[in-house]
């Protein structure tokens, strides 16, 4: 019934969605998305001298900087981003997700303006970097190495181990290597694609950016 209405209202190109059951919905025709996640990377050069970065709750965050988050997620969009306006998604939704993973966020409010979330901060097994937006590399090293030496900070020392929802948007493999240390590129298979009313040609570039890292679901943008 649900793929009947989608396919009937018009508005509606593709369904994308995470389970842990994938055999059930490919009998329906989605298809698994083999995408890198999560990135492991063990980092070595730690700076504990940085201690003036500020980070914030998502509530204290949406109170303040919503419309400003809103403007750097649309900015520089990776492939086949998730539109997430109005602002009000952002209030809604996104603060809701972020919540319930405990996350921080730190916005760099510089000229080239990014941000960089943490999902679940103080727990040692399942803390990492979970969402970044940024204009350009520099910006996205920048706040990349603020996240990793804060979830060093809390964790007191404990772990030399980050890891990243996914790859970075202006770094590639070979250059994410030659920047950090040993770095870990898992796969995941339990996100899936389903074409509605898409061009053959146009949703395998959807499935290739996706498998290949360049565009990127974040968790919170799932419903």
């Amino acid at each position: 019934m649900a793929i009947e209405k989608m396919e009937q209202s018009g508005e509606f190109d593709v369904s994308i969605l995470r389970t842990g059951i994938p055999k059930h919905y490919s009998i329906l025709g989605w298809e698994s998305l083999s995408m890198p996640t999560p990135v492991i990377m063990e980092w070595k050069n730690f700076d504990p001298t940085i201690s003036n970065v500020k980070w914030r709750s998502a509530s204290e965050v949406f109170s303040s900087d919503r419309e400003l988050l809103l403007e750097l997620h649309t900015s520089n969009p990776r492939e086949y981003q998730f539109d997430r306006s109005p602002s009000t998604m952002f209030e809604h939704w996104i603060d809701w997700q972020w919540q319930q993973n405990n996350a921080i966020v730190h916005i760099c409010h510089e000229v080239e303006a990014g941000y960089v979330v943490i999902s679940k901060p103080d727990n040692v097994n399942d803390v990492y970097v979970s969402e970044w937006r940024a204009p350009n590399i520099d910006v996205e090293r920048k706040l990349l190495k603020l996240a990793a030496e804060e979830i060093r900070r809390r964790q007191h020392q404990q772990t030399n181990v980050v890891r990243f929802h996914g790859l970075p948007q202006y770094m590639s493999v070979d250059e994410l290597k030659r920047w950090g240390d040993a770095v870990q590129i898992q796969r995941n298979e339990r996100t899936m694609i389903r074409n509605i009313r898409l061009p053959t040609e146009t949703i395998e570039k959807i499935k290739t950016a996706y498998i290949e890292g360049s565009a990127a679901f974040w968790p919170a943008d799932f419903f």
